[in-house]
């Protein structure tokens, strides 16, 4: 008798997987739809990809003029033309320079004397956005990483172009850096 109501159970369990799955599908082939930019998006307007025109609209609506220009590697960047807060967007894990899965944004100065190792650490030691880190002329550098993968709301990345612009602000003065130099 116990044989019999796991086999029951099993097919049950089988079936109710079955008709889920293909609810699943269904809904998932329901709420694909195509942007203006041609790009695939899921459910309500998700950009699935680093998509730049977004990602410029985005700028945009943050108050921040930015173009279009493309990397060593011929994958996108964005550059913004703030002279306060000049900053770049660099896109990753692309697929023949497009279908990018993630961007970066990053921002650089140029100290005089440099930055120390304990002030960059004590930055990154309190801090959950932006990582900071020096080049080779010991100049801080300040990055933030977006992921796309699963998709991304217009919302969320208006979210994170602020929190970007809130710790580009947050990390200059963190580093002593004088706008009117």
């Amino acid at each position: 008798m116990r044989k019999r109501s796991m086999r029951t159970g099993f097919s049950s369990l089988a079936i109710a997987l079955s008709v889920l799955a293909s609810m699943t599908a269904l809904a998932s082939a329901e709420d694909v739809k195509t942007g203006d930019s041609g790009r695939q998006t899921l459910g309500p307007d998700l950009i699935t990809f680093a998509d730049s025109d977004a990602i410029l609209a985005s700028l945009k609506r943050n108050g921040i003029e930015a173009e279009l220009v493309k990397d060593s590697d011929g994958d996108p960047k964005v550059t913004s033309s703030e002279k306060d807060n000049p900053f770049s967007i660099h896109f990753y894990s692309c697929k023949d320079h497009d279908q990018c899965k993630f961007v970066q944004f990053t921002s650089g100065w140029n100290l005089k004397n440099g930055i120390t190792l304990d002030k960059l650490e004590a930055w990154n030691e309190h801090k959950v956005w932006g990582q900071a880190y020096r080049d080779s002329d010991k100049d801080p550098w300040l990055a933030m990483p977006v992921n796309f993968v699963g998709g991304v709301t217009a919302d969320h990345l208006d979210d994170m172009v602020d929190w970007w612009l809130t710790i580009e602000d947050d990390f200059q003065k963190h580093i002593g850096w004088d706008k009117e130099k």
